[in-house]
């Protein structure tokens, strides 16, 4: 009888089982831990969502909660659990006062794990967006950083419902991506090629599928430029009299100035490419009066340029790129207007794509004109237009009867 009465007594009131008992301390505690996170977490977000830095020159130790400010500058992060204990978060202050120095959670480490925490929570919602649009474009571009890292940030493209948006994706560090695993003696190039495997493999690993990637857009990443780059010494010629106010004067008494290549719009990319081809001979000529300088950094720099300038295929490049670009250029202004309509920018994309086909099955001619062109140039440069040197490789059959 008294074992039964027990049994019902604890059916009926389950809270006296000494199970359930343990149960209901280890939930206690776990929404305790939980409520003693929030303000720690909520100081990371916002301070996240302000762009503003967490760290200080002094992150570790305990926080004196009794005073409202420190000596050292502690970081953002420290600063503000300071303020908001002086504004009256009395959770926070106990949990500061109580706990020991190792589960304290504002530890750089317990920082960085959050922030972690807080990525994965942003990129699920970014992922389901973007699912849900189905087609998108990514955007990237590297840079060495401060700590001489390669970076890559990577921006998806895509259309939430009626709005279009450009959503940042994550940093990715391209050395440790690429060349972290293989031999150290190996030259870690980042070339056009690395940058796109390292595109991706970050897209497959998080699950996206490639065949619905529509569009690239690298905003003129200066690893995408060739071996032989015609760009690339145009920039180097236009950085050389920007740099000094004294090669900038040889410039102008040459009748001539230089347009700086713009990295984005397209239109003025031309221009600039344009100027340059058209003042070549003067550029050159500015060029060999500041190689006579007893300057001799300057003169060493300046007979490099010329060099160049004065390399055939470089010349050749140069007319072929603004041979192309006078096609691109109506397109390229237009796009870059307001009032453009969708109708209007598709008749102006065919119209290009019909012109490109038919200078590509009239290539032998258009590149005819071209060369004509280069060719007197070259004359008035006096150089000599020559063909690189053919080899063809003996077979060990050829090596065996010598």
């Amino acid at each position: 009888m008294t074992f039964s009465k027990d049994f019902e007594s604890t059916y009926i009131n389950s809270d006296t089982e000494i199970r359930n008992k343990l149960d209901s301390a280890r939930l206690r505690q776990i929404n305790e831990n939980r409520a003693r996170l929030v303000p720690i977490i909520e100081s990371i977000i916002f301070l996240g969502r302000q762009n503003i830095p967490l760290r200080g020159h002094r992150d570790d130790g305990l926080i004196d909660s009794s005073s409202s400010s420190s000596i050292v500058n502690e970081g953002n992060f420290r600063e503000l659990l300071r303020f908001r204990i002086s504004a009256g978060d009395t959770a926070l202050q106990k949990h500061l006062e109580n706990t020991s120095a190792n589960a304290t959670y504002i530890s750089k480490t317990t920082q960085s794990e959050i922030i972690e925490v807080c990525k994965e929570e942003i990129f699920d919602i970014l992922k389901t967006k973007i699912n849900s649009s189905t087609y998108y474009s990514v955007i990237f571009d590297e840079t060495t950083d401060a700590s001489h890292t390669s970076q890559m940030s990577l921006i998806i493209r895509y259309l939430d419902e009626s709005i279009l948006r450009e959503d940042f994706l994550e940093f990715i560090n391209c050395h440790k991506e690429n060349y972290d695993k293989e031999n150290n003696n190996k030259e870690p190039v980042m070339s056009g090629e690395v940058l796109a495997k390292t595109v991706i493999n970050t897209l497959s690993k998080h699950g996206f599928n490639l065949e619905n990637c529509v569009g690239i857009g690298t905003d003129g990443c200066n690893l995408y430029r060739g071996s032989v780059n015609a760009v690339g010494t145009i920039k180097e010629v236009v950085a050389f009299f920007n740099a000094s106010a004294k090669r900038k004067i040889v410039l102008k008494s040459c009748n001539t100035s230089l347009i700086n290549l713009c990295e984005t719009r397209w239109s003025e990319r031309h221009d600039s490419i344009n100027r340059f081809k058209s003042e070549l001979i003067s550029v050159v000529e500015a060029l060999e009066v500041v190689s006579e300088w007893n300057d001799r950094e300057s003169a060493s720099k300046a007979d490099s340029l010329i060099s160049g300038l004065t390399n055939p295929t470089f010349i050749l490049s140069l007319f072929s790129l603004d041979d192309v670009l006078s096609e691109t250029h109506t397109l390229s202004q237009a796009l870059q207007t307001k009032a453009l309509d969708k109708m209007t920018a598709n008749n102006l994309i065919k119209d290009l794509i019909h012109s490109m086909t038919k200078k590509r099955e009239e290539a032998d001619k258009n590149f005819n004109d071209i060369y004509e062109d280069a060719l007197n140039v070259m004359k008035e440069l006096n150089i000599t237009m020559y063909l690189p040197r053919s080899w063809s490789p003996k077979k060990s059959s050829q090596y065996l009867n010598q």
